[in-house]
């Protein structure tokens, strides 16, 4: 241990002799780490980020919408009498293998009660298995259930920020668009942060008020809806799932298009290939510099060789072998790329920082990122510095001595 700092400090002495030099032939090493680190801060923020979306999402659960259609098509919607997305679909739904539950989901315009414009919550009409699909639970009281929806119940479930934002409690009555509702209970409040640039953005709970879907419409059963959550029974048959979902809509729709299958999972996998397509390019690109910056330190290393040849010919005469000299500049060269490496890993880190405050990208620095790092600096340093190591080691010792 003791043989190994005295290394050390000798290979940092030698290169305090050129600081200057030192320094430039090592920048194309910090400046590539700090690409690698800050690179691999990113696409572990994506990695965490997706698998935060497919946790909110669920693994298992796949989204039909209504689409947009154009002028033409609503005429021929209307021709093959398509009822768009309602409620009807829903029961149709319920009835396929492969299906575990089915919501739906409708969007309520409505005020709250005077005197509290500046308090926006959304409100939306649903039924009880929304709950389930979506994995949010009541932190005081119950959800919607079947009975409220059956009997169109004047109650309503709050989400943590509206409960928080209307000062109302389980049990107590809020005016929802004119109409009295009686509070039955209070969401968990759920984190949805970061998820601006998700591939599919979920409905934020947390501002969210849920009443039963019924409330909504006297005959809700021809009634269109926004969104039918479908939860199939296990991950792996999301993809049969969503095949009979597409089929049974368009039977039911007379093969009108105007409805469409979302796959969350799929979409965030995507994601997820995009960001590390990306990483891969810059990491390729930072490895440039990585090599430039390798070069860089093979040719300081060569010109210490040449300097200090004298001193390798009296280091030869004093006794010292041929391991001892390359370990000397080997040593060098691996105390310059490591020490490059460190410089860089903390600049990654503060690049990661500014692009997670400045570009909106969660990011996260990993110990991995570290010690990738740390290793690349060190396999560059040993692999640009073992030709200068053995050159030094097979210099002739008399030839040495009489150098000038």
């Amino acid at each position: 241990m003791i043989h190994v700092l005295k290394v050390i400090r000798m290979a940092l002495r030698s290169l305090t002799l050129h600081k200057f030099r030192s320094v430039l032939s090592v920048l194309g090493i910090i400046f590539g780490v700090m690409a690698v680190v800050a690179m691999m801060a990113i696409g572990e923020g994506a990695k965490r980020e997706s698998l935060r979306q497919i946790e909110l999402l669920g693994t298992n659960n796949l989204i039909v919408r209504p689409l947009q259609l154009t002028q033409s098509e609503k005429r021929s919607a209307e021709a093959r009498q398509s009822p768009g997305l309602t409620l009807d679909d829903e029961k149709l739904l319920r009835r396929l293998p492969g299906v575990l539950r089915v919501a739906a989901v409708k969007a309520m315009p409505v005020e709250i009660s005077p005197g509290l414009k500046d308090v926006k919550p959304s409100i939306a009409g649903v039924t009880p298995d929304y709950a389930r699909i979506t994995n949010i639970r009541a932190a005081q009281g119950e959800f919607i259930a079947e009975e409220h929806v059956r009997k169109q119940s004047r109650v309503c479930v709050l989400g943590a920020d509206a409960a928080r934002r209307l000062g109302h409690r389980e049990g107590e009555m809020v005016l929802l668009g004119g109409d009295w509702f009686r509070v039955i209970g209070v969401l968990e409040n759920k984190d949805y942060s970061g998820g601006k640039d998700a591939a599919i953005t979920p409905r934020n709970s947390n501002n969210d008020i849920y009443i039963p879907i019924t409330v909504l419409a006297p005959e809700m059963e021809s009634e269109q809806v926004d969104e039918l959550w479908v939860q199939a029974d296990a991950a792996s048959m999301v993809p049969q799932t969503a095949a009979a979902v597409d089929e049974a809509l368009a039977r039911a729709h007379y093969g009108v298009p105007d409805y469409e299958v979302v796959v969350p999972r799929e979409l965030l996998v995507q994601k997820q290939r995009t960001v590390s397509v990306f990483n891969t390019m810059l990491i390729c690109t930072a490895g440039i510099s990585l090599l430039v910056g390798g070069i860089g330190i093979m040719n300081i290393m060569l010109a210490n060789v040449s300097e200090r040849t004298r001193e390798i010919g009296i280091c030869r005469a004093l006794g010292a072998c041929r391991r001892d000299i390359a370990i000397q500049f080997l040593s060098e060269s691996l105390t310059l790329t490591v020490l490059g490496g460190l410089a860089g890993i903390m600049l990654g880190g503060f690049a990661a920082r500014l692009i997670a405050v400045y570009g909106g990208w969660t990011t996260v620095l990993s110990l991995e990122s570290i010690v990738v790092a740390v290793g690349i600096s060190a396999l560059v340093g040993i692999f640009f510095g073992f030709y200068p190591a053995r050159r030094a080691a097979r210099m002739d010792p008399i030839a040495a001595l009489k150098f000038e």
